[in-house]
This record gives C-alpha cells, sequence and structure tokens, in this order.
C-alpha cells in the first residue's frame, strides 16, 4: 500500500496530466477534431480542484504564497476555460435546438484561438508550479504526510 507521500505525489502527478489533456482536447477541437474530453467549468469539479481545495496536504506542501498564486492563477485558468467552451459549444434555444448541438462560427473559432494562447499561459504556470510541489513532495519527510 502507498503511503501517503506517494499518495500525493501520485495525485500532483495526475493533477498535472489532466490539464495537459484538457489543452490537448481543446486544439484538437480549435482544428475541426471533435472529442469527448471536457473539463468542469466550475474549478472545484476539475482533478485539479479536486485535490487542491479538498486536500489539506496541498497547503502543507506549498506553503501559502506559492498556494495563493496557484489559486489566483487556476481561477483565471477557469475563467478563460468558460470562455472558449461557450465559443465552442453555444447553446440553443427551443425544443428542437436543444436536441442538436450548435457549430460554433468561424469567428466564434478565431475569438477561442486567441483565448487558448492566453490558456496555455496559465497552464505553463500551472504545470510549473505544480513542477515544484512534486519536488517539495519528494524533499519533505514522511512525517509531513502523517495525520
Amino acid at each position: 500500500m502507498p503511503t501517503r507521500k506517494e499518495q500525493c505525489i501520485e495525485q500532483i502527478k495526475k493533477v498535472k496530466a489532466a490539464h495537459l489533456n484538457l489543452m490537448n482536447s481543446i486544439d484538437f477541437i480549435l482544428n475541426g477534431v471533435d472529442t469527448k474530453y471536457h473539463e468542469p467549468l466550475n474549478k472545484y469539479e476539475c482533478e485539479f480542484g479536486k485535490w487542491f481545495y479538498t486536500s489539506d496536504l496541498a497547503k502543507i506542501i506549498l506553503g501559502p504564497q506559492i498556494y495563493e498564486k496557484l489559486e489566483h492563477t487556476h481561477t483565471q485558468w477557469h475563467q478563460i476555460y468558460a470562455k472558449i467552451y461557450n465559443l465552442l459549444f453555444p447553446k440553443k434555444r427551443g425544443v428542437i435546438g436543444k436536441l442538436f448541438q450548435a457549430k460554433p462560427k468561424p469567428q466564434d473559432i478565431d475569438k477561442a484561438k486567441a483565448y487558448y494562447d492566453d490558456l496555455k499561459k496559465l497552464t505553463n504556470e500551472l504545470v510549473h508550479e505544480l513542477e515544484i510541489a512534486q519536488k517539495r513532495a519528494q524533499a519533505l519527510s514522511d512525517s509531513k504526510f502523517d495525520d
């Protein structure tokens, strides 16, 4: 059975991979390839949010300054992602409209691509901070992970 430290390090890796997978998915969609992978719009429901907001270990590993910076970056990430999502998956009105997924307009795809560039920058920040968190977790003694 893995230790709490090992579980924490694996969770950090999983969170990082989830954000990178989503970026690939958005890239595919922007280039006309349909994909079923979508991140929840709510920052508390994504893989990162589930770990970050429910784990006391996140604060211990990151420390207060990095924790606050990461929280701010993650919030910005979801705000921009919501803009991209709403551009790529417009809602149709009416009973018949709800049965069929609306296609984004070409100008909306262009807007989404511009937002995607911003999202890439934020993703790079998140990944960098998660790599720091992983290194910190690896360097901490096992006793820091005990209840």
